[in-house]
This record gives structure tokens, C-alpha cells and sequence, in this order.
């Protein structure tokens, strides 16, 4: 073999956004670093000078910008130490894969590999010390990349040149014969040794099921348990998959509190009383399937059915950011691909929920910090959506101290399903794979990224994560798969699929065998992406880009030849039965034999009890410092503009794609300039030739959560609809998803507040149902995640846990009327301020901040709501521009409007009406034309007219000017990170 390296700098010198941090570090104000590319190229073939120039100057490099290395070392500027930065072996490197394909198609002939990393040219008199600090916390992550720093000597005299090629060849070894005849506490050893995240009374289960099957296993040469057995049944039944809490039996009661009393009662599974029930009993007919798929389907258009999903990547955004959310994005979009029989993605939207870091804090050694964070989950999702080719339609960004043990990332994902075929009377929202179809996993090949994924998101953080729970996914690979896909699916070649998300092969195969009542696996005729992977391994691994395919046998040829075409890899590995049993073969070695009813229905119900005592466990929020309150409206709205949570996010939100399809009616900031936050995002389906405008919005509270949940439910259901319904939707078509993601809600030695964070979220579901059945809008799809704990050392050395905030995100699609617009778009306009409003000071996002004992909720009319969503479809005639009352109050909402013409307020606005947060509230605009009809809409509803547009670019409330210019400075000025 021979070994080459390229190092790829620029010409002219362009220093680094990290400069910043090194000059913060070094105290060195000519502190600088300079950034290149490494590639590692290894061939079979020697290649000549000609070939080696041609391959860095025509494909590597930019030959205008940047100078192609690969004999010499000179740099074109001042440098004092080198950085180099690669990945481990095993981990993904998109970045090689692409360049890899391009060089193939000027060298078809050359088998070879590619490895990349980056350079660093560090210039400064900088201690070494500092340097590794720096490399440590901002250029690399520990589980993914290996780090080496040289001096400049080093690099100029090629010892810095040597090349050891990254790889992974390891020798297989066999199967492991598991002993469970072990005693209690061994077990749970077993479990926690291994990552199974399985309980007492589960690995007790397993153990049971062996003994009372082992005549049976014994003639079929298995003995003990297999360890690729235990590790599926660990990935079926983990949390992440089976979601035991929520199909828990609890226990719920209340201690004496000052909130919303629940009664005592015994609940038979959240999922079912409250969620599938709830649906069941509103029974909209547009929903075409939910709760059955991979994604919620409802009809809103006249060709085709709309699918909506939204997932978290919670546990590995902690370990990787930039990897864990780009898995997301692409996972959520394959869950979209994976419904029916393939649906095309066509918007994301997404939600960070980011630690927020004072300046003095110290963070615990193991916890990024969440400006990185923000930066790299950001960055995932934008590669993620924009390599792929799918705009990105809606979202938000929240921070609190609570999440910087483990940020909660929320992606989502819209999709088109045609709702017939021409050539097959197939419903295109059904499965219908049988008996005998094969088994075709097409898309990326298996590696060692991801294996423990499903189990290692089951359980609280720790600072002892292995690289192999990380999985970074490739844009450009899914956008070849999701092509093929949707082209076998319009020749009719497959049956049934689904995407192999978390639990890998063990999941995607193990949950489409209940359909036909067994599968049948070869794992030889797994591909891989190196040699060496154990049984379990190859099952497990979450390793991205794979789809499952049931395919009849007389069209896999075709399906073949269809994938040569679309350039995606694709492997038969057996063929789905009806024996009831899920074989999985090495060879002729049977090395897997589970009763597929032991392992889906197999697994003994939860018993849990949730007790509500806010007095005796006041949720652990970590200390805030109170501020001194500013007395004028102009020194409030500062404040208010430059918190994190209402700040402008234009800078992140512009670097996504929202033009491609050519289908975004309402961007994320609308507004001549762009500025504005809009409430929804809206999409024309004319574009794919439907024939309907669709919005997609989100709501999530904040400001209630730790204290009650129920309170909080309520703010983000009613969030969440409002925004809908200020951009135009139709009150009756509207559709909901919840999201729960949870402190650890189960009482142990080390959560002794379990029952109160399950009573948490017992409440949340209870007035989930309540608001869902009083606004007729039904949950068409959702997920939970659980253990969203952080338990390590803090920096002196210290155990620490930090449990994030019971957060509950619901995500809405709708069906338009029309679009309206949130900013106000000319003079004279008639500025009203609609929704019942109260006089008394209430919690809210400004007073918060400076009256940390300011418990006092602000009363929830739920019937006053009511009256005034079903009164939209008569009001959205009028509306020239209609925006929700939320973060803020309404004077952050009258500050958004004002993009283009200013407001004058023309009526003496109380404290409680310009800051308070309350439910049902929007500031609506209308022509003064239309005055008289609008107010007779209003009829019964509350309402005041509180002032009108102006030509000069003002915010006039109370007479007191709020120098607009100078707040938008501070607004858009202003970034987390």
C-alpha cells in the first residue's frame, strides 16, 4: 500500500473565528490561528507527481485560494505551533466519503481509502499549557478525534509528516455464552457493565424465559444465553423503544399544594388514557393514521396526505453536538421516508434547549459549554437540511441553567404522501409485506457507531461515555437513498419499510417481523464498513443512512438494477416468516432464537408510584442572580430584548435553507428586511400540485414547568395554537404532536424526588387531554424521552447532578385559510390588543428576572380561549397582521410588528397589559374600513383598540418614544453564542 498526505492552507491569511477565544486564553491581543485541511490517502497503486498535483490542485483545493501540499511544507504565513485534528477509527467521516466519490470519478480504476482531519496554525507566544486547554475545549471532542500539537519545527521537518492511515481491522471474535443464574445484585452489574439499561425485575424476566426454553434451545445447539439475544432484548425493551413509563400502571396522589388539585387515581398507562384516548374520542375524519407508523398522517389537501414527526437526540447531542444533531435531522427525515409505503420530506423544523452559562460559573470538567453546544447542534441540523435539499420551516431556541447538564434538541420533520397510486390499488398509507418477502437493507453500511444508542439514551448522563454510543450521519448519502426509495416505491418493488433508527437491525427488522410473526437473518450478507464487528454488533448498531426493505422475491432483481442506477449499496439478509420466532444466523451457526411474542409483549408492566408535594421537593433549579429593575419602558424592553430567550435569532436562523422546493410562503423572520419573528411557518402545496397552504408552529413554556406542569401544559398547547391561527390556519384542521422529555421520574437511592417528577408528569399529561379535548385538536403523533439527568463531578471534584427541566414541546400542523402577516405593512392600520387580560402583575419573563419569589400564575380562562379560536375563521378576513402575546408580553410583540412602520399607542397601557403573558392574547391589525365589521366579530370577546401605524419608525407607548432604531441594534445585536 502507499501512503500520501495533502495539507490544503490558504494563500492569504484569514484568522479564525477562534482567535477570539485563544486571545481571551493567552492574554496575547496578536494571538492568532490559521485553519487548513488534511487528507490521508492510501492506494494500491503508487501514484506519480502529475497524479498527486492533479488530485490536490483540480479536487481538493481551490487553486486561487488556497496551496495544495503534499512534498512541500512551506506556509504563506507567520506561525508558531501546529494542531493537527482526526477522527478515531470507526468514527464517520463524512467529509472523506465525499471526497472520495469525487476523486473516483476521475480515477474509476483506483482502489483506494481516505481519511481527513484539520490543520491549526497557531501564531503567538503562547505557554503550552494554554494550547492544550484550548485544543481541548474548542477543537475537539475526546470520544471522536485524536489531537497531536508540534511545534512549527516539527511540521517544516516532515516529522509531523508521517502518516499512520487510520483504520479499523480487527479480528472477529466469537459470541459470548452469557451466565444469568447469577444473584441479584450481579445482574444489575451485568446490566450496568454491559449498557443494557434493563432493570432487576428485567433481567429476572430474561433470565426465567432461558430457563423455562431450554429443552427447546438445547436442540437447537444453544446454551445459556447468547449475547447477541441479550442485547436485543435490551434494545427492544429500553426505554427509548419500549417507553415503559409511559406504559406504566401508576399510582397518582397529591400532598397539600396552593396549584390545580388532580384527584387520586390509578392510571393504566399515560400513553393509552391520555394520549390514544384522547385522539380516539375526538375522531377527526382527516386522520388517515396515527399512533401505527412512523410518523402522524393527516389529509389537509386534496392529492396528497401530510406526515409529521418529531423526535429528540438528546443523549447524543450531550457527547457530540454537531454529530448527534445532524443524526437527528436525517433520522426524523427517514421516519418521514419510512411511513406508508414512503413519503417525501418536504420542511424540518427544530428546538434547542441549550444551558444558559453565566460568565463567573465554573462547568463541570465533562460538560461542553452550551455556546459550543449551540454553535455545533445548530451546524448539524443546517448541514443536516440543507445538504439534504429540505428547507427548514420553523423552530426555536430556549435556555436555562437546568439544561446544561443535557440540552434537549428537538428536530422535526413534514412530509407528502401520494393518497393513490396509478397503477396499484394499494393504500400508499399501508404495509403490506407477507410471508416469504425478503429482507433488504439498502443505504449506508454497519460500523461500530451507534451500538449501545437506544439503551445508552434509556439512562441519566455520565462522564464515562464511550465513543461507540456516537453516530454522525451523511447527508448526501440519505439524499441518494431517499431517491431510490421513492423510485422503488413508484414501480411497486417493496411490500413494507422502515428506517433503522434506534436498536438498529434488532429494531427495524425485529418490529416488521410482527406483521408477518418472524424473520429469519443471515448477518454474513451484512455489509460492513470494516471487518471485525461481532454478531451483536452488526444487530445493534444505529450506524445512519439504512433503510428496511420487504421485497416479494420476484422483484428483487429489478430493485437491484434500480439501485446501481441511484448509486446505493443495498444487501438481502433473509426473508420474514410466520413461525413466530426471530432466527439470526452467522453462517450456518444459530446464534439468535427469540419468541417474537416474549420479546414485544413479554415485558411485565411497570408499578409506579407519583405523589405531587411541591413543598417537600421543590424542582433543583440551579441559582440565578436577581438584577436591578429598571424603571422606564425603554430600560424594560432593553432588558427584555438582549435575554436569551427572546433575543433576536436571525444569525442562526438565516444560515438555513428555507428557498429550496421554492415552497415557503412564511419564512422563519418575514418582514421586508427579514427581521421579523414569524409565528408559523407556512408552505404552498400548489408547488408538489396539491392545492392548500399549510403551517407548522411549535409552543414550549418556560417560566411554569419546574413549579407545575399542569400550568405549563396548558401555555404550550395554547402557544402552539395560537401561532397557527395568527398565520392564517383554519381552526378545525389543526393537529397536534407532543414531545415529553423528563428528569429521571423514577425514586431511587440516587433520585429520591422520583414520585414528585412522575406526579410532574402525570399532571402534564392531565392537562394535555383537557386542552386537546376542549379545542377538538387531536395528537396525531409524539415521543417521550426520559432520564434527561446529568450525574458526574464538578470542577472541584465533587459528585454533581444537574436534572433538566420537565419540558414539554408541542408541535402543530394545520390547514390555511390564508396567510397573514406578523408585521405591521402600512400606515393608519387599527392596532388591537384581543384576549381577556387581567390587572394584576403575573410571573412572567420580565418580572421574573427580578422577583425570583413572584409565584403567582396567571389564571387560565380556558372557556374565554375557546370562544375566540373558533371566532378566527370569521376574523381572518380582516387581519393585515396578527401577532400571539408569549415571551415578553405585548410590548415584545408590539417591538416584532415594527419592522417597516412604526406604533402609536393612543390609549394609557397598564404594567399588567404591556408585561403579562397570559393565554389567548394577540395584537391584531386591521384597515380602519373594516372597523366596524372586525369589532362585530368580536362580539363577546374581549378586546381593546389600543392605538394604530405610524410612517416614522417608532414604538410611541404611554407618550414615552422607545427609540426603535436603538432597541433593534440591541434585539439583533445580541446572540447566545
Amino acid at each position: 500500500m502507499h501512503n500520501y498526505r495533502f495539507d490544503i492552507i490558504p494563500k492569504t491569511p484569514k484568522k479564525s473565528h477562534l482567535s477570539e477565544y485563544l486571545v481571551k486564553l493567552s492574554n496575547d491581543t496578536d494571538a492568532k490561528i490559521y485553519k487548513s485541511k488534511i487528507y490521508w490517502l492510501r492506494s494500491e497503486h503508487a501514484l506519480d507527481h502529475f497524479d498527486l498535483e492533479y488530485i490536490s490542485l483540480e479536487i481538493l483545493a481551490n487553486k486561487n485560494l488556497e496551496l495544495a501540499q503534499f512534498s512541500e511544507n512551506t506556509v504563506p504565513f507567520k506561525y508558531d505551533q501546529f494542531i493537527q485534528v482526526s477522527f478515531k477509527p470507526g468514527v464517520r467521516d463524512n467529509r472523506a466519503q465525499a471526497t472520495h466519490d469525487a476523486i473516483q470519478i476521475f480515477y474509476p480504476e483506483m482502489n483506494f481509502d481516505l481519511h481527513t482531519g484539520d490543520g491549526y496554525f497557531i501564531h503567538g507566544d503562547i505557554k503550552n499549557d494554554i494550547i492544550s486547554y484550548f485544543a481541548h475545549n474548542y477543537l475537539i471532542n475526546p470520544l471522536l478525534n485524536n489531537l497531536k500539537i508540534s511545534l512549527r519545527h516539527d511540521f517544516e521537518n516532515k516529522r509531523f509528516h508521517n502518516i499512520k492511515f487510520p483504520k479499523v481491522e480487527l479480528e472477529k471474535e466469537n459470541d459470548e455464552i452469557i451466565d444469568l443464574n447469577l444473584t441479584d445484585e450481579e445482574l444489575l452489574n451485568l446490566s450496568e457493565k454491559r449498557c443494557l439499561a434493563l432493570t432487576l425485575n428485567e433481567m429476572q424476566q430474561i433470565r426465567n424465559y432461558i430457563s423455562d426454553n431450554q429443552n427447546e434451545r438445547f436442540s437447537l445447539g444453544l446454551h445459556g444465553i447468547n449475547e447477541v439475544e441479550l442485547e436485543i432484548l435490551a434494545q427492544t425493551w429500553s426505554e427509548h423503544c419500549k417507553h415503559k413509563i409511559f406504559a406504566a400502571n401508576i399510582e397518582y396522589s397529591e400532598a397539600d399544594h396552593p396549584y390545580v388539585k388532580l384527584p387520586q387515581k390509578k392510571i393504566n398507562s399515560l400513553y393509552k388514557e391520555y394520549i390514544k384516548n384522547t385522539t380516539k374520542e375526538i375522531n377527526k375524519d382527516w386522520l388517515i393514521s396515527v399512533f401505527s407508523d412512523n410518523a402522524g398522517v393527516v389529509r389537509f389537501d386534496a392529492k396528497y396526505d401530510l406526515c409529521i414527526k418529531v423526535e429528540t437526540h438528546n443523549s447524543p447531542c450531550a457527547l457530540d453536538p454537531y454529530g448527534g444533531a445532524l443524526t437527528g435531522i436525517l433520522g426524523v427525515n427517514r421516519d418521514i421516508i419510512g411511513t406508508g409505503l414512503g413519503a417525501r420530506p418536504i420542511g424540518n423544523m427544530d428546538v434547542f434547549c441549550i444551558g444558559e452559562k453565566e460568565a463567573d460559573e465554573t462547568l463541570p470538567p465533562k460538560l461542553l459549554h452550551p455556546k459550543r453546544m449551540l454553535k455545533e447542534v445548530h451546524k448539524g441540523v443546517m448541514d443536516g437540511g440543507n445538504k439534504s435539499g429540505i428547507p427548514t420551516l420553523n423552530g426555536s431556541m430556549h435556555f436555562h441553567r437546568n439544561w446544561l447538564g443535557k440540552p434537549l434538541i428537538y428536530v422535526g420533520s413534514i412530509g407528502i404522501l401520494p393518497q393513490r397510486f396509478e397503477n396499484s390499488q394499494k393504500n400508499p398509507s399501508g404495509k403490506y409485506q407477507n410471508p416469504g418477502d425478503l429482507i433488504v437493507v439498502c443505504g449506508g453500511r454497519v460500523g461500530a457507531d451507534g451500538i449501545h444508542g437506544a439503551t445508552f439514551s434509556s439512562m441519566e448522563l455520565k462522564d464515562d461515555a464511550l465513543s461507540t454510543f456516537v453516530q454522525i450521519g451523511d447527508p448526501y448519502t440519505q439524499k441518494k437513498l431517499t431517491e431510490f426509495i421513492l423510485a422503488a416505491r413508484d414501480q411497486g418493488l417493496y411490500s413494507s419499510l422502515t428506517d433503522n433508527g434506534a436498536g438498529g437491525l434488532s429494531s427495524s427488522i425485529g418490529e416488521m417481523a410482527q406483521m408477518t410473526g418472524g424473520a429469519k437473518i443471515q448477518l454474513q450478507n451484512a455489509l460492513l464498513k470494516y471487518p471485525g464487528l461481532k454478531n451483536f454488533e452488526i444487530m445493534i448498531s444505529e450506524s445512519q443512512e439504512r433503510m428496511t426493505l420487504a421485497v416479494p422475491c420476484e422483484n428483487y432483481e429489478r430493485l437491484k438494477e434500480l439501485a446501481k442506477l441511484y448509486e446505493v449499496e443495498l444487501s438481502m439478509l433473509g426473508e420474514f416468516t410466520s413461525d413466530g420466532y426471530l432466527d439470526v444466523y452467522d453462517g450456518e451457526e444459530l446464534v439468535c432464537h427469540l419468541d417474537m411474542d416474549f420479546m414485544h409483549n413479554g415485558l411485565e408492566q411497570m408499578q409506579l408510584k407519583a405523589s405531587f408535594n411541591p413543598n417537600e421537593f421543590p424542582f433543583p433549579i440551579r441559582k440565578t442572580t436577581l438584577k436591578e429593575m429598571p424603571k422606564s419602558n425603554m430600560d424594560k424592553l432593553q432588558a427584555l430584548l438582549v435575554s436569551p430567550n427572546i433575543a433576536s435569532k436571525k444569525k442562526w436562523v438565516a444560515q438555513y435553507d428555507h428557498e429550496v422546493k421554492a415552497q415557503t410562503i412564511h419564512k422563519p423572520y418575514s418582514g421586508k428586511n427579514q427581521s421579523i419573528p414569524s409565528d408559523s411557518g407556512v408552505i404552498d402545496l400548489t408547488v408538489h400540485g396539491g392545492d392548500s397552504l399549510i403551517s407548522v408552529a411549535n409552543g414550549l413554556d418556560t417560566l411554569y414547568s419546574s413549579d407545575d406542569t399542569y400550568q405549563s401544559t396548558h401555555y404550550a398547547v395554547d402557544e402552539c395554537l395560537r401561532n397557527l391561527l395568527a398565520s392564517g390556519a383554519d381552526f378545525y384542521h389543526i393537529a397536534l404532536l407532543d414531545n415529553f422529555c423528563w428528569p429521571d421520574p423514577i425514586k431511587s437511592k440516587n433520585n429520591p424526588d422520583g414520585e414528585h417528577k412522575l406526579a410532574l408528569l402525570v399532571r402534564a399529561n392531565h392537562a394535555l387531554r383537557e386542552a386537546c379535548s376542549l379545542y377538538q385538536t387531536p395528537l396525531v403523533s409524539g415521543k417521550d424521552s426520559m432520564k434527561n439527568d446529568f450525574r458526574g463531578l464538578d470542577h472541584t471534584g465533587s459528585e454533581i447532578k444537574i436534572s433538566s427541566l420537565p419540558t414539554l414541546l408541542i408541535s402543530g400542523i394545520a390547514k390555511n385559510q390564508r396567510v397573514i402577516n406578523q408585521n405591521f405593512t402600512q400606515t393608519d392600520q387599527l392596532v388591537y390588543l384581543v384576549g381577556k387580560y387581567e390587572n394584576q402583575i403575573y410571573r412572567n419573563h420580565f418580572y421574573h428576572h427580578y422577583y425570583s419569589s413572584n409565584s403567582k400564575f396567571h389564571p387560565i380562562d380556558l372557556d374565554a380561549n375557546l370562544r375566540l379560536y373558533k371566532r378566527f375563521n370569521q376574523l381572518h378576513p380582516y387581519l393585515e397582521a396578527c401577532h400571539d402575546i408569549s415571551e415578553g408580553g405585548a410590548i415584545t410583540a408590539l417591538f416584532e410588528m415594527c419592522g417597516e412602520y412604526g406604533f402609536l399607542a393612543t390609549y394609557n397601557l397598564s404594567e399588567a397589559q404591556l408585561y403579562n403573558e397570559p393565554t389567548g392574547s394577540f395584537i391584531m391589525a386591521i384597515n380602519p374600513e373594516d372597523q366596524n365589521e372586525f369589532e362585530a366579530s368580536l362580539s363577546g370577546i374581549d378586546y381593546m383598540l389600543i392605538g394604530k401605524t405610524t410612517a416614522d419608525l417608532d414604538l410611541i407607548i404611554n407618550n414615552e418614544n422607545l427609540d426603535f432604531q436603538e432597541l433593534k441594534a440591541l434585539y439583533e445585536g445580541v446572540h447566545h453564542g
